[in-house]
């Protein structure tokens, strides 16, 4: 009886050694690991960011299928404005567009012009802004985790963005209100980069940014103020900017949003044309 009890307490103590060993090398291994991705992130990202590229362009002419309607009304005023320098009803450089009558906002379309004045018209082209800003809009994405997380997270959250269904649709459809969701995290993550460093020029930067969302959608008018309203009061009242930080940002956000509440204010009847 006294064996079988010592027996049996030998062979506890030793499955609990191997146990304790597995678990140690483990450990160790996943230790490695991290260690690893913490060294080799930006290469790791960068393969991330070129599988990215590739599931956004791989025939980006032909899938989606066709042109949508609203992606045939902006490819023909980025055409006549790439030619002519006005839309399809002779208005010079408008800030937000016809289309159809139901309007259209502006940025995507001068980004297409801009592309067919360089390499012609085709739809491939009229759909390339979407595919670079998506792309910028994961670099963006991230340096924000990097900062604030660790280089694992950032890399883990990039991978599962650029393989989100969501993600590659919008990327590849040249539907102007879809670069809000790109332009809000570029905005963003230039604004925190000024946050942290305190250099005025990327504030500046970030008011560029932010004010160019604001020709992305509609919704951006209402959006934007909220947002940076929230963040800009918080970093005041944390002293983490100073009031001149914030003139900064404002100024060109402005001078870009301007133009956008002149013609508010002509359509409201606020103003006369």
């Amino acid at each position: 009886m006294i064996h079988l009890f010592l027996d049996g307490s030998f062979f506890a103590i030793l499955m609990i050694c191997v146990i304790a060993k597995i678990r140690q090398t483990k450990e160790s291994k996943i230790g490695e690991l991290e260690k690893n991705l913490e060294k080799y992130a930006p290469i790791i990202f960068v393969g991330i960011l070129g599988l990215s590229a590739i599931l956004l362009s791989y025939k980006l002419a032909s899938v989606p299928q066709g042109l949508h309607v609203d992606e045939a009304g902006a490819l023909y005023d980025a055409i006549c404005l790439s030619k002519y320098g006005v839309d399809r009803y002779l208005y010079q450089f408008p800030v937000y567009f016809i289309n159809f009558g139901g309007g259209q906002n502006a940025l995507y379309t001068y980004l297409a012009a801009f592309m067919i004045k360089l390499f012609g018209a085709n739809t491939a082209i009229f759909r390339l802004p979407a595919v670079l800003l998506s792309l910028m809009s994961l670099v963006s994405l991230y340096q924000m985790i990097c900062d604030s997380c660790t280089k694992k997270q950032a890399l883990l959250t990039s991978f599962i963005l650029s393989l989100c269904p969501w993600f590659i649709m919008k990327s590849r459809w040249g539907l102007e209100s879809y670069l809000m969701c790109s332009l809000l995290t570029i905005a963003t993550n230039s604004l925190m980069k000024a946050f942290k460093s305190g250099k005025k020029f990327r504030y500046f930067s970030a008011g560029v940014f932010f004010g160019l969302t604001l020709y992305t959608y509609a919704i951006a008018y209402m959006v934007v103020p909220l947002i940076i309203g929230i963040i800009g009061l918080y970093n005041l009242f944390r002293k983490k900017c100073k009031f001149s930080d914030l003139v900064v940002f404002a100024l060109p956000l402005c001078i870009l949003g301007i133009p956008l509440l002149l013609m508010l204010g002509v359509n409201s009847g606020f103003l006369e044309n």
